[in-house]
């Protein structure tokens, strides 16, 4: 199905812009920010424009410290990706982290600083030396709401919130806008150029970190168009989610707080890292979680502990105050107890394909942030690089924009799509997606087995079948479409590879 909605583009309403970036976490705010103003830019937030990833993340932001640090640096996000990294986008990451770390400091963005005050770096998993800049343990809400202030300033930018994009308009293999849900119905923001940001899909998953908007919309809507789709068997799950098996939303511990020495912890007492990596507590996030996921199966336990208690109560509380509060207000004092946690979904490694431009096949049509695969991650994320990669290539992308966009001629097309759909009632959409976290929580988690992913497949393309011709009446109808299409495409990803690697890890079958 190429569109999800029924539409005549010559009688809908269109708004005209140069260019249209979908998603406003840091990726979307930044590519918007270094566009020449002399371009008129929409920028689209399914929600508000704080609703985000990059506004959840705690930890902080990676950068080369220093020109001597470029090479560790690099070696550093390689391993972690256990070799599987695209070698050009890993060196550009690394290559122009300082310029654009320093260019947000530059925004108004304030990272933590030492007594005398120069930047504060720390240590995070998988890293060789400190060099993670941080805001307290809120650095993308520090981000997000600076550039949100700088994006105001901006004459040449449109925000519009609470705005759904249904599907990316494209003719002859080129992308010309987006069809896009308001609240006056159904409009076409066309564009010269259209840059698709919308962070992940944590939300396919019973349990996630992510933004309750993270549903993989932008997966989506690019597959939809013919784009390609890359890695996508390689989902990253954070090791310290906090357990509270009474609450549905989840809250993450960041890593930062074992880069501040927190020790993992099986219910004996034992700190277990010791047993599975050199690095302990410290190693790479797919090493950790799967150890884990090991102990939890060892001791039949729903959880595993953290523990910090060994560091001074006045330091935890400058250092992660909201982590701190969060757990007290659960009934937890960090600084005496240890955490319960266990890990959960956090993020994808694949994505649309693009390369580091963010171009993708389709002509005119541009990706940036965690909906990206440039391969800079490989089979699994240098903890840090998530924020670093927003940057980098978003920048790479409005450069590419600036240079293209005076070439680009608009061009009367007549673009339609006639739909016979069947209605469908809102509790069969509820639980369709309840059926697909479940199947994913169960058979497409951290361990997965071969037979486990073949019946996972069997009930999603049953699901798929069921809404082959379903009526979206909505954004939560759209939504609901665009899980059961990534999902299908992450299962089948990972049944293709038929080995581990990095955040894909097999596990034999027990026999029958």
């Amino acid at each position: 199905m190429r569109y999800l909605e029924k539409f005549k583009l010559e009688d809908l309403r269109k708004l005209k812009y140069d260019v249209v970036i979908i998603g406003t976490g840091i990726a979307g705010l930044y590519t918007a920010l270094c566009i020449d103003e002399r371009y008129k830019i929409l920028l689209m937030s399914k929600d508000t424009i704080e609703t985000t990833n990059t506004y959840l993340a705690q930890g902080g932001i990676a950068t080369a410290v220093d020109n001597n640090d470029k090479d560790i640096f690099y070696e550093d996000t390689v391993k972690a990706g256990t070799y599987h990294n695209d070698i050009i986008a890993a060196k550009v990451l690394i290559d122009d982290s300082f310029e654009n770390t320093q260019q947000l400091i530059n925004l108004g963005i304030s990272f933590d600083t030492d007594e005398e005050g120069n930047i504060e770096y720390i240590k995070e998993g998988g890293h060789s030396r400190k060099r993670i800049l941080h805001s307290k343990d809120a650095t993308g809400r520090e981000i997000i709401e600076t550039l949100d202030k700088r994006i105001n300033e901006k004459k040449n930018v449109t925000v519009l919130e609470n705005t759904y994009a249904i599907d990316v308009l494209t003719t002859e293999n080129t992308c010309i806008g987006v069809l896009i849900k308001e609240d006056k119905g159904l409009s076409a923001a066309l564009s010269k150029t259209t840059v698709i940001a919308t962070g992940g899909l944590g939300q396919v998953y019973k349990q996630t970190t992510n933004s309750r908007v993270a549903t993989g919309d932008g997966l989506a809507i690019a597959h939809r168009a013919g784009a390609k789709l890359l890695d996508m068997e390689f989902v990253q799950f954070h090791p310290t989610a906090l357990y509270d098996p009474k609450r549905e939303d989840v809250f993450l511990i960041s890593e930062a707080v074992r880069g501040e020495g927190a020790i993992l912890r099986n219910h004996k007492g034992e700190p277990f890292m010791t047993k599975y990596h050199e690095l302990r507590d410290l190693a790479p996030r797919d090493v950790v979680s799967k150890s884990i996921a090991t102990e939890l199966i060892i001791e039949k336990q729903e959880h595993v502990f953290l523990d910090i208690t060994h560091r001074d109560k006045d330091f935890i509380k400058k250092r992660f105050p909201n982590i701190f509060t969060h757990c007290l207000e659960r009934g937890i004092d960090i600084s005496k107890e240890y955490i319960p946690v266990n890990p959960v979904q956090h993020y994808i490694m694949g994505g649309i394909r693009t390369d580091t431009s963010g171009r993708t096949n389709i002509n005119n049509l541009f990706a940036a942030g965690e909906v990206a695969c440039t391969g800079v991650h490989g089979a699994n994320r240098l903890a840090s690089n998530s924020l670093l990669e927003g940057l980098v290539f978003a920048k790479r992308v409005a450069k590419e924009i600036n240079c293209i966009t005076p070439k680009i001629k608009r061009k009367h097309v007549k673009i339609e799509c006639d739909l016979k759909n069947k209605e469908m009632k809102d509790d069969e959409f509820v639980e369709a997606r309840e059926k697909i976290r479940e199947v994913m929580k169960k058979h497409v988690f951290i361990l997965r087995k071969e037979k486990g992913l073949q019946k996972a497949l069997k009930i999603i393309k049953k699901v798929k079948q069921k809404f082959s011709n379903a009526k979206s009446r909505g954004v939560e109808d759209y939504t609901t479409m665009n899980m059961i299409a990534i999902t299908e495409i992450i299962i089948e990803s990972a049944l293709k590879r038929t080995k581990s690697l990095g955040a894909h890890v097999l596990v034999a079958n027990k026999k029958e």
